[in-house]
Formats: C-alpha cells, sequence, structure tokens
C-alpha cells in the first residue's frame, strides 16, 4: 500500500470518528432540549391536573370504555393549549399500583393504558420524569408526583411520537451530510496529499536515475515546504559528497595507474642498459679489461639510478599511508644550514648562501626535513648554469606563528605547466629543466611538508629563475 493511500485512509477514519462524535453530542444535545421543553410542559400543566382532580372524581376504569374528558361536555375547564391533544393523564393507588387513566382533551373511544413499574416511583416521593411504552405501542413522556402525603399519586403525560419524529428527521440529516462530507473532504484531501506528496515522487524519481549511475542529477527545488526543503538539501548534499568521493577515487585510480606506468618506466630504463650491458659481457667484452671496466661502471651506475628511483618511491609510499612520524623540537634554520654547507663543498661551481632572520625551531623529523631542502637544493643546481647564485633564507612570520624557508636561483625559471605541475610525481618540464631526473623529487618535498601540517609554493621570481617557498608552523612546547 502506497503512503498515499495510507494517509488518506488514516485521515479519513480520524474525519469518520469526529463526524461520528460531533453528530451523536449534536444528536443528544438536541433530544436533551427537547425532553427539557416537554418536561417544561409537564410540569406547568401540574396546577391544572390538581385542581381539576380535586373538584372530580370522573376517571375510567384502567383501558376500559368511554371516558368523560376535563373538556368534553359538562367538563369544568380546558386544559393547556401547549398539551399535545392526546395527552394523558391518570392516578395510580400507592398499594395495589393500580392505574386509572382519563383523557385531557374531550371523549376518547379508547385511552392507552401505562404501566408504571414500581422502579418509576420516587423515594421520597417528589417529582419523576421517564419515559413509558403504553399499551398500544406508542412512546410517552411521563411526570409522576404526589400532591399531598398519603395520597394517591398522579401523572400526566404527552405522547413523544412527534419528538421521536424530530430526532429521526435529525439522524437522517446528520447520516447523508455526513456521508456528503466525507465525500467531499475525500476529494479535496487526496488533491492535498497529491501536490503535498508530489515532492517525494520526484526525489524517488530522481534516486532511480541516480542509482543507475549518474551522480551528477541532483533533487530539483519543487516545494516550498521546508520539511521537503530539507529533505532535498540532505540528498544533494549526500550526492555532492558521493561524487567529490567518486571523483576522488576516480582520480587516486588515475594517478595510481600513471604512478605504475611511470614507475614501469623508469625502471624499466636501468634495467634495459644493465641487461645490456650483461649481453656485452657475454659477447666478449670480459676479455678486454678496459672495456669491463667501462661496462661494470656503468652497471654500478644504473643499478644506483635504480637504488635511488626505488628509495624514492618507498618514501612516497609511507608519505601516502600518513603513518605518524617521529616528531621533536627542531631548528629549521640549523638543519638548512648543514645542508647549504654540504652542497656548497660538492657543488664549487655554484654560489649557495643562506641566511635566517627569527625563529625557526618547528616540530618535525629531522631525516625528512632535511631531505626535502636537499632535493631543491638538487633542483636548483640541476637547473642552473654554472657559476650563478642560489640563495636560502628562512623567516619567522609572526602574524600566524610560522616560519618561511625559501630556495631561490638564478636559472630559466618555470612555463606555465611547470608552474602548475612541478610537485606532480613523475613530471618532468619538456625544457632545459628535463635533463636529468624521474621527476620524484619535488613529489617528496611536497609529501614531507604535508606531513609536517605546512605548504609548499614555487613561483617565478621577476628577475629571473624560480623560488621555492615551504611554510611550516613553529614549534609548540606542550602545556604543563
Amino acid at each position: 500500500m502506497t503512503l498515499r493511500r495510507r494517509l488518506l485512509i488514516a485521515l479519513l477514519l480520524t474525519l469518520l470518528i469526529a463526524l461520528t462524535a460531533s453528530s451523536t453530542i449534536v444528536f443528544q444535545l438536541y433530544k436533551s432540549a427537547l425532553l427539557t421543553k416537554i418536561d417544561q410542559e409537564l410540569s406547568g400543566s401540574l396546577p391544572f391536573l390538581h385542581r381539576r382532580l380535586l373538584q372530580t372524581q370522573q376517571v375510567s376504569p384502567l383501558g376500559t370504555g368511554r371516558a368523560t374528558g376535563f373538556g368534553g361536555p359538562g367538563g369544568p375547564a380546558q386544559p393547556p393549549l401547549s398539551l399535545p391533544v392526546d395527552s394523558i393523564a391518570g392516578v395510580i393507588d400507592q398499594n395495589s399500583l393500580a392505574v386509572r387513566t382519563i383523557s385531557l382533551f374531550g371523549e376518547q373511544s379508547k385511552i392507552p393504558t401505562l404501566k408504571i413499574s414500581p422502579g418509576n416511583i420516587p423515594h421520597p416521593l417528589g417529582q419523576n420524569y421517564f419515559d413509558q411504552i403504553a399499551s398500544d405501542g406508542s412512546s410517552y413522556r411521563v411526570l409522576l408526583t404526589e400532591f399531598a402525603p398519603n395520597r394517591p399519586l398522579y401523572f400526566i403525560a404527552i405522547p413523544l411520537a412527534q419528538t421521536d419524529s424530530q430526532l429521526q428527521f435529525l439522524l437522517i440529516t446528520e447520516i447523508f451530510t455526513g456521508i456528503a462530507i466525507a465525500g467531499a473532504l475525500s476529494i479535496v484531501l487526496l488533491q492535498i496529499l497529491k501536490r503535498g506528496l508530489a515532492p517525494l515522487e520526484s526525489i524517488a524519481d530522481t534516486a532511480d536515475q541516480i542509482s543507475s549511475g549518474d551522480l551528477s542529477l541532483r533533487v530539483a527545488s519543487v516545494s516550498a515546504y521546508s520539511e521537503m526543503l530539507r529533505v532535498g538539501g540532505a540528498i544533494n548534499s549526500m550526492l555532492e559528497t558521493i561524487e567529490s568521493a567518486s571523483k576522488e577515487r576516480d582520480a587516486t585510480e588515475e594517478k595510481l595507474r600513471k604512478f605504475l606506468a611511470d614507475a614501469s618506466h623508469e625502471l624499466r630504463t636501468p634495467l634495459t642498459s644493465i641487461m645490456g650491458y650483461a649481453e656485452l659481457f657475454k659477447l666478449g667484452a670480459k676479455n678486454s679489461p678496459s672495456d669491463l671496466e667501462t661496462l661494470m661502471s656503468r652497471i654500478s651506475k644504473e643499478s644506483q639510478k635504480m637504488k635511488v628511483l626505488v628509495e624514492d618511491l618507498l618514501l612516497l609510499a609511507r608519505l601516502d599511508e600518513k603513518r605518524e612520524v617521529t616528531r621533536k623540537a627542531t631548528e629549521l634554520a640549523v638543519v638548512a644550514s648543514e645542508v647549504c654547507d654540504e652542497f656548497a663543498t660538492l657543488n664549487k661551481d655554484r654560489r649557495i648562501s643562506f641566511s635566517a632572520r627569527g625563529s625557526s625551531q618547528v616540530s618535525g623529523d629531522e631525516l625528512l626535513l632535511r631531505q626535502a631542502i636537499s632535493n631543491l637544493l638538487t633542483n636548483a643546481v640541476k637547473y642552473t648554469p654554472a657559476g650563478s647564485a642560489i640563495e636560502v633564507e628562512i623567516d619567522e612570520i609572526k602574524s600566524n606563528n610560522t616560519c618561511k624557508l625559501t630556495v631561490s636561483d638564478h636559472g630559466p625559471g618555470l612555463n606555465q605547466k611547470g608552474l602548475e605541475h612541478s610537485f606532480d610525481r613523475f613530471w618532468q618540464e619538456d625544457s632545459s629543466r628535463s635533463n636529468q631526473g624521474v621527476g620524484l623529487g619535488l613529489s617528496i618535498v611536497k609529501g614531507v611538508v604535508e606531513e609536517h601540517s605546512g605548504s609548499v609554493a614555487v613561483h617565478n621570481l621577476s628577475r629571473g629563475g624560480a623560488c621555492f617557498e615551504i611554510v611550516l608552523p613553529l614549534y609548540r612546547p606542550p602545556a604543563t
């Protein structure tokens, strides 16, 4: 069963219960009002009944023959005009409960008999109103009373035929009115539910399309109801998250495929060279000491190249796993100064300078930070002409509690693609910078810096050359 049908049934049942309850209340109130009016008429007729019963003893035996009424020939007076013409009165013997009835309006060929049960006699004696069925099957509203102690009881009764007719008409009217109201409201409720649930159907249709694989779809804002807007917004947010995660997964898989392809290519080159040198050795180079020395030197060189590549790949894999590194307070200026001294010693044809201003104590792994700085200097030495200067500077940035390390060179700089992809793995620019290497050095720099909650960037200098910047947060002693 659909949600719309369940809601419609629930609303209609609630409506029917409400209509039934309200109709019952109206019916009972109307019935009570009619009986109250009759009771007032009965009570208002008691003085007349009292006077006339004291003046006459002409009563008819129970249920027999003809009777002389108060308004008949020779009767002393007329009953109240508010009484119906078929109203009756009577006398009850308290001991035997024998009933004698009289007509209040002229002669009647047959006066209905009322049987008064002991339960209808009040104790103590007073006025008692109740309904009673007469011998002819008609209903009467009866007022039973005692005019004086130790005297017979007297009653006056008004037929309820007209009252029953009015109540029956009211009941029929309520039934047909309730059916009409229920039918009309069911149509209205159906339209309201159809309109109100339309956004849910739209959401369901969109979800069906999304389940087929199209994550670009979104739930349209088809409703002004806050609940529907919240549902649509939540679904759209979820879809954006799923789509973003899917794109990231696809991008990661693509990077992994490219990484594996590039790694295989880079490893294939030295392996091919080593295999070629081994073939030359088999073909007779082993018989020539000079050729053998050349082959062994080249094999060693290619092996060293493979070793460096594998170590770089292992380091990148370690950084990708986001494993916790051993951190301690490290003076970045000291590490950078030592690296600069090493490179200055090994590269006499470069003018490498170092300067530091302010605090440079960071929390990190000294070996990883040393390798990152070494990779930047290796890159600068590799792509700058002999005799050029390389400046390494460290500055404290007090505004955000960080320090910045910059490595500036005087080389040709980077083109636009180089600026965008320098830190990508295996990226090699098709220019003078692409003469050596496999393109993992700057990727390692980025991985190390991000592992230390820092950032790395590159830009070209207006005077020429490239400038690499590393920003790291300063060390904060643990709270005691």
